[in-house]
């Protein structure tokens, strides 16, 4: 049986999108196997929108944007023409072939254009066959045990400092999350706070910022080495006017030593007010290199913040519950 790609293609709504109506209308023969994305500019379509593509199946990306000085929005196929080839450079490394993904310009008149190019896309990833560009079942869903693996850093001079944080994480994290989650769960069921911002883990093994609104959500917290996000940047958000009295609703917030530091400049500048916060500060141990941009790996397990390896702020600016634990650094 012959292999049929899927081929996904992003059209420009205003020129290659009408160029594809052309075709239609005019009975060019086009591959069925081909699914059109209406996007307003070739500008919009981001590499990683690209990566995504081919990461949920697509066996090729054609990118068809107007032609260059043509731009309705002036210079948005000047930045697809800069990013689509330095994209294509970067394939291999990922294990993908470059000519999986063609960049070209279409025109809302160019109906046979749109069909010739179209056809001879299909045509050359026919030839390259299925993707492969990784292992299958070679994902390993993240856990708090992974800090363990390794215990050689990847930064010389730095083995004791590394080496005690690495063997210190997998024993705190369980009991610092139980913890956290215990203080969660007391304060929304008293009704002290209406929401509990900390960090869970999400659908791809990463780190992420929670919140949490109910008792029984409180399980969803989660303490480890990929808590870098500073997440007293929701707080303007969070504390919104209330409709009992046009007062606000008090919510806790999860924060690191360094974070704490946030907090105490937003009530500087009147922001909110104190009592509007349950600050749940926690003593770090240190934050991954690369943590909420890549999932664990065995060369990141022993790398640390350059930040964190020189951090001096192991005692919290301010906070109402204090969940302390050793730095593992002297």
């Amino acid at each position: 049986m012959d292999f049929e790609p899927k081929i996904i293609t992003f059209l420009c709504t205003w020129c290659s999108y009408t160029g594809a109506d052309t075709a239609g209308i005019a009975r060019l023969k086009t591959p069925a196997n081909v699914r059109a994305i209406r996007v307003p500019c070739s500008g919009r379509v981001a590499p990683e929108i690209i990566m995504r593509t081919f990461d949920q199946g697509a066996d090729g990306v054609l990118v068809l944007g107007c032609h260059v000085g043509e731009c309705h929005y002036d210079s948005g196929n000047h930045r697809t023409a800069k990013r689509i080839p330095i994209l294509r450079s970067l394939m291999t490394f990922t294990g993908l072939e470059a000519e999986r993904l063609r960049l070209d310009w279409v025109s809302a008149s160019e109906g046979e254009r749109f069909s010739r190019i179209v056809n001879e896309f299909t045509d050359t990833v026919k030839q390259l066959g299925p993707i492969r560009w990784r292992v299958e079942n070679s994902y390993r869903p993240y856990t708090s045990q992974a800090y363990t693996v390794g215990n050689t850093p990847i930064i010389p001079g730095l083995l004791t400092k590394t080496k005690r944080m690495t063997d210190q994480i997998s024993e705190l994290n369980p009991q610092i999350t139980a913890n956290i989650q215990s203080t969660a769960r007391e304060l929304l069921d008293s009704g002290q706070v209406t929401c509990v911002i900390g960090y869970e883990i999400g659908t791809h093994g990463r780190t992420r910022p929670a919140f949490v609104h109910s008792p029984e959500e409180a399980e969803r917290l989660v303490w480890n080495q990929d808590c870098t996000h500073n997440l007293t940047t929701y707080l303007n958000d969070k504390l919104t006017t209330g409709s009992n009295g046009g007062t606000r609703q008090p919510i806790g917030i999860v924060v690191k030593p360094c974070d704490s530091r946030s907090i105490n400049v937003h009530l500087a500048e009147n922001r909110y007010n104190r009592d509007d916060l349950h600050v749940i500060a926690v003593s770090c141990s240190g934050i991954r290199q690369g943590a909420g941009t890549t999932a664990p790996t065995l060369s990141t397990l022993t790398t640390y913040q350059e930040r964190c390896l020189s951090c001096s702020q192991s005692e919290p600016a301010v906070y109402d519950t204090y969940i302390e634990q050793p730095r593992g650094i002297d």
